[in-house]
C-alpha cells in the first residue's frame, strides 16, 4: 500500500477494458467515470467526482487527488464508476492509501 503525506498530492490512474471472447482485452473509452475516496471512518473525502482521460491513449483515465492537511490518517479506499455496460475491466493503480 502507497503511502502519503496529509496535504500532498498524487495521481490514481485507472484502465477501462472490452473482454472480448477468444480474443485480447482492447482498451475503451466509457461515456463516464467518477472516482470516490473513503477514509478509514467510512466518510467520502471524494464522492462521484469526473476522472479524466489520458487523451493520447484509449482506455486510461487519471485523477488528481490534493489530499487536506484536515483528512485523517490512516488506511483509504478508491471506488471507480462507470456509466458502460461493456467494461468488464478496471485497473486503479493504488486502489488503497494511506495518508501518514
Amino acid at each position: 500500500m502507497k503511502k502519503y503525506d496529509r496535504g500532498s498530492s498524487f495521481y490514481i490512474l485507472v484502465e477501462f477494458k472490452e473482454y472480448i471472447p477468444f480474443e485480447d482485452s482492447d482498451y475503451v473509452d466509457p461515456s463516464a467515470a467518477t472516482i470516490t475516496i473513503t477514509d478509514p471512518d467510512d466518510t467520502d473525502v471524494v464522492d462521484g467526482a469526473n476522472i479524466l482521460p489520458n487523451k493520447s491513449a484509449t482506455g486510461k483515465y487519471y485523477y488528481l487527488v490534493e489530499s487536506l492537511t484536515t483528512w485523517i490518517t490512516g488506511d483509504y479506499k478508491v471506488t471507480i464508476e462507470s456509466t458502460e455496460d461493456s467494461v468488464d475491466d478496471v485497473t486503479v493503480s493504488n486502489p488503497e492509501f494511506q495518508l501518514v
